[in-house]
């Protein structure tokens, strides 16, 4: 059953961490669902978005909402695990028996104002972490301990 999605994250990979890739973390009461977020799948979620405005009467500014929006996590908690596990070869799951500790830690920068949320799963098989922008530590604490409890600090 799906209980939460945070928003998208962003993860580090190759030398000095230059490449990136989007993942949304869909929570259930089991596993953790990590869902790729592929420009092919960004692209055709917003002229999915944009079209369903359309047809609903919605103008220039309805459409251009619908498309923000088309963006968000939260089309992640109407459908199946395994349709989000079949969605992209980039998609794969961790089961909450195998996390051993949840990390997040916030960096604000003063200069330019951002702040930079890292969370670190430790499992079994090593260690994962995700980078958030657009989100604080307080409401991604919040809703992974919907599923993980403690584990969380």
């Amino acid at each position: 059953m799906i209980v939460a999605a945070l928003p998208a994250g962003t993860q580090r990979s190759g030398f000095l961490g230059v490449r990136a890739e989007g993942f949304v973390l869909v929570l259930t009461n089991m596993r953790i669902l990590v869902a790729q977020q592929t420009s092919q799948i960004m692209k055709e979620n917003a002229r999915q978005a944009k079209e369903a405005a359309k047809q609903s009467g919605k103008g220039l500014f309805g459409q251009w909402g619908a498309v923000i929006n088309s963006y968000s996590s939260q089309r992640y908690l109407q459908m199946h695990p395994q349709e989000i596990l079949n969605e992209t070869a980039g998609n794969y799951s961790i089961a909450n028996n195998q996390i051993r500790s949840v990390r997040i830690k916030e960096n604000y920068d003063p200069e330019d104002g951002r702040s930079e949320v890292k969370l670190t799963l430790k499992t079994v098989s090593g260690k994962i972490e995700f980078i958030y922008t657009q989100t604080r530590k307080r409401e991604i604490k919040r809703t992974l301990r919907q599923t993980l409890g403690n584990l969380v600090r």
